[in-house]
């Protein structure tokens, strides 16, 4: 008697498998992706860098995601395992099986269950560790340099967290189980669904939800408006989502089906019979694929043009192979002397065994906020905490020619860049009592790459090109109204001709005595581009490898999701059509009735994800600026490609699944 349940429970696995096994395979997959991220979040093990620090973020947030994810997948696929067996259930109890008895079977179900799972996915993790631990450090350019081993630690709170979930979905099927009787059982798998009602107001729900998220994507000006509306727009466009799978499709297939001359043909009827009576149930599903099509693509294809766009930004924020820098007073008795300090620079770099050292390039600017007091008038906001502020970058048109290779009049006017646009004739700023007015001339055409290794561009941000000498002016004018000078930041580019990855040594070896008699100016900063290019590839490749792992985590539950629809799906229509056989309907018409369901039911989500992308795009392209990743044609060309890739693997999902499908209904 004691052997006879856990013969029992694998009895019932193996003649089920075409269901567990796919269950158990999500179990390894999720546990396996679980475990990976938290063994390569080992910070003991890496070396005092901010590109190590990007990397435990990234495994950070994956691992809440995965966590998240696997709660709610495992739950959702467990429920498919547990409809099927209702019927099996409720028979067993009426042969003479107890209820206890029945939860011993369930319970040794879930122990072999867990035992494959957790164990199979904890071995693919520990093979997979060291391949994902070479391609990580591959894609974000450093050295392989931490440890590879198996991680104790995440082995222990793997196991313990999927044995929770799977633990919470075995109480799930016993609840079930106590309170429902036994004919409720035995009948629940066979019951059908009732012709779901038109649901006008939750249909209207979704279009206006679908339509608010597409006007927030459509109507955001700037990448600080992006980066605030994106999650609100997303909630919209997925509760629009589900409403128009569960309302507005029903809507639409009643409307077809008022439609006499369509809806009575053999093949139209069958199939829209079909979907309408089932859409309730297949809305959730269908709603879902939707979604994870919709996130992969969105993620997969962000990550890629961040990735891709990575090469093409660094020579535009460093000209030169090190940056010198200074901020300084343009005003001040003694301002900075930029020839005596390129001269100290040179006499240095020569002296520490760079004889080649050329400038290449330089740029000023000077960022403040400011609120604004009228048409084209701005105040300075010393404390930057009032209401309606913009933040102004001020430069000499010098610094916007040389960084952007275009040329702008000498007129005495600001030239201005804003998204929107800037319509007033005169700028106006004031410190304190005092104010200067400016002529607008033509606009600038693009925004000069002087600011941050990050861009930041918000809706009230002004690119703003003056003269010169203007700098100087309004320095003065600013120490005047007890604010002090204005504090005018300085960079130098320089190539020194020897090997990159001894610049950072070198630079920090400079000694501060060097440096005067260039005037006066403070925070002498060196930057050299190996440095930044090694933190920046690090940012940008921790982003796509974390979209990598969670789009193909995502595209399996896609996977399995169409599966258990189709097998679902399949056991159901069995005898239905068989009955349509067996009143004379012939097979090719009950096939092509069935091709056109699947068709519809199955890229239907597609469609819609392929919709939702387009609305998506202009605020990815938004949030990318944030990163300086400009590149129109980057992006798209990412974005169809990411969704060329991923159609043929639908497709190909398609292919198989159907194939299931037709070999359960014959």
């Amino acid at each position: 008697m004691g052997k006879l349940y856990p013969r029992l429970a694998l009895q019932n696995i193996r003649r089920g498998r075409q269901f567990y096994l796919p269950y158990l395979f999500t179990v390894l997959a999720t546990c396996a992706a679980f475990y990976l991220v938290l063994a390569l979040n080992r910070p003991e093990l890496w070396p005092d860098s901010t590109r190590y620090v990007y990397l435990s973020s990234f495994m950070l947030i994956g691992s809440f995601v995965i966590g998240l994810f696997a709660v709610i997948f495992l739950t959702y696929t467990g429920r498919f395992l547990s409809k099927r067996r209702q019927r099996e259930l409720g028979l067993s109890n009426i042969l003479g099986m107890g209820k206890g008895h029945i939860a011993l079977t369930l319970g040794f179900e879930t122990l072999y269950l867990a035992l494959a799972g957790i164990g199979g996915g904890l071995l693919a993790g520990m093979a997979l560790q060291g391949v994902c631990t070479a391609l990580l450090c591959a894609l974000m350019d450093m050295p392989p340099i931490f440890s590879a081993a198996p991680s104790l630690s995440a082995m222990a709170t793997t196991a313990v967290f999927f044995a929770v979930i799977l633990l919470l979905n075995l109480l799930l099927d016993l609840a079930r189980v106590k309170l429902q009787k036994p004919v409720e059982l035995l009948r629940e798998s066979a019951v059908g669904e009732k012709e779901p009602k038109t649901r006008r107001l939750l249909a209207l729900v979704g279009l206006l939800a679908l339509g608010g998220g597409y006007a927030i994507a459509l109507g955001v000006a700037s990448a600080a408006d992006a980066l605030v509306l994106y999650f609100p727009a997303v909630f919209l466009v997925i509760l629009g989502t589900y409403c128009l799978f569960t309302a507005v499709s029903i809507v639409i297939l009643k409307l077809l089906k008022k439609n006499k001359s369509f809806y009575y043909r053999p093949t139209h009827f069958i199939g829209l019979s079909g979907m309408l009576y089932r859409m309730k149930r297949n809305a959730v599903g269908l709603a879902n694929i939707c979604v994870l099509c919709t996130m992969v693509l969105v993620m997969v294809s962000g990550t890629l043009t961040l990735y891709a766009g990575s090469e093409a930004l660094i020579p535009r924020r460093y000209p030169g192979e090190v940056t010198v820098s200074v901020t300084y007073d343009p005003a001040s008795e003694t301002p900075l002397d930029p020839d005596a300090l390129d001269a100290r620079f040179a006499a240095c770099a020569q002296r520490w065994g760079y004889p080649n050292a050329r400038k290449v390039g330089q740029a000023a600017y000077t960022s403040l906020w400011f609120v604004k007091d009228g048409d084209g008038v701005f105040r300075e906001d010393a404390t930057g905490s009032g209401q309606n502020r913009s933040y102004l970058y001020l430069m000499p048109y010098e610094t916007y020619e040389e960084r952007t290779g275009l040329s702008i009049p000498r007129d005495g006017a600001a030239h201005i860049y804003r998204d929107g646009g800037f319509a007033e004739k005169t700028l106006t700023l004031r410190f304190g009592d005092g104010a200067v007015e400016y002529p607008v001339g033509e606009p600038l055409e693009t925004i000069p790459d002087v600011i941050s290794a990050l861009l930041y561009v918000g809706s009230e941000d002004y690119y703003i090109a003056l003269p010169g000498e203007a700098l100087a002016q309004l320095s003065q004018l600013r120490a005047q109204s007890g604010l002090g000078g204005l504090p005018l930041n300085w960079y130098a580019y320089w190539d020194l001709g020897g090997d990159p990855a001894s610049y950072a040594t070198a630079l920090h070896a400079f000694p501060a005595s060097d440096w005067s008699g260039a005037g006066q100016f403070d925070g002498l900063t060196f930057r050299d581009r190996e440095s930044f290019a090694q933190e920046y590839y690090a940012l940008n490749s921790g982003f796509f490898f974390l979209g990598i792992f969670l789009g193909g985590l995502f595209l399996l539950a896609t996977v399995l999701i169409i599966y258990y629809k189709q097998l679902v799906e399949g056991y159901e229509d069995q005898a239905r059509y068989r009955i349509l056989r067996s009143v004379g309907m012939d097979r090719a018409t009950i096939r092509r009735s069935v091709d056109g369901q699947l068709l519809v039911v199955f890229f239907a989500p597609l469609l819609v994800s392929a919709v939702h992308l387009a609305f998506n795009f202009p605020l990815v392209r938004w949030l990318l600026s944030l990163f300086g990743v400009y590149d129109l044609w980057l992006e798209l060309g990412c974005t169809l490609g990411v969704f060329g890739v991923f159609l043929l693997l639908y497709a190909a999902v398609y292919r198989l699944t159907a194939r299931a499908y037709y070999k359960i209904v014959g």
